[in-house]
């Protein structure tokens, strides 16, 4: 057995694990051909995606010349894969919401979990996901009220000073196919909302995010 089908299936027992301890009732199909990994015993349709971080060089440009730093990052493949004219991977858009209900992603490394209403998911073809910040904004602020500059901020809380800047402007609301999915890590909450609120289809992606938005504020998270 391949080692990411290994994984997947992993990923799968830990998802379930998870569920049944926040009381429901998960059933695994014997056969996987419609894109289920899990149903509840509400109907609800469950598609699991696991990933682990993967580490890639970068290079940043300093004051000093270009740097290599280390940036870590959940990288998902989405869509149906085929093979084209020269055997390279093609991904096809897929309208997820007409298979599922729900993805979980599962990230092994730092065992955190996003809740993703497939409607979220259609069309997209990748997802990249980036590790719990090495530092919270009101550290970066206060190495910034000392008069640091981005690159000593960075150096001593062992970050790169691109994700410094971003730390610095965290409450600029960011828009967008990753927005969305951030907001839903740990909304274990969703799986018992209303099915008024599960369902969307056929909307634009800023209604997706609206949509997103009324099932945060409509649900309470355990």
């Amino acid at each position: 057995m391949a080692k990411c089908i290994q994984i997947g299936e992993a990923g799968v027992l830990r998802v379930m694990s998870e569920l049944i301890f926040r009381g429901h009732h998960p059933y695994k199909p014997a056969v996987d051909d419609h894109g289920v990994d899990l149903m509840l015993s509400t109907g609800l349709r469950i598609q699991v995606k696991t990933a682990t971080l993967i580490t890639r060089q970068v290079r940043i440009q300093r004051k000093e010349g270009i740097v290599k730093v280390s940036k870590a990052s959940y990288n998902l493949r989405l869509g149906s894969t085929q093979s084209g004219r020269v055997h390279a991977p093609i991904n096809r858009k897929k309208a997820y919401s007409q298979e599922c209900d729900y993805f979980v992603i599962f990230g092994v490394d730092e065992s955190r979990f996003w809740i993703v209403p497939s409607f979220v998911m259609d069309n997209r073809t990748c997802l990249v996901l980036g590790p719990r910040p090495a530092a919270t904004r009101q550290q970066v602020m206060e190495l910034a009220d000392q008069g640091l500059g981005l690159n000593t901020i960075a150096d001593q809380l062992g970050m790169c000073p691109v994700s410094i800047w971003k730390r610095k402007r965290s409450d600029i609301q960011v828009g967008g196919f990753v927005r969305a999915v951030r907001m839903c890590e740990d909304r274990w909450d969703f799986l018992s909302a209303p099915p008024e609120v599960q369902l969307a289809a056929n909307r634009t992606r800023e209604q997706e995010i609206q949509q997103l938005e009324k099932m945060l504020a409509t649900t309470v998270q355990k």
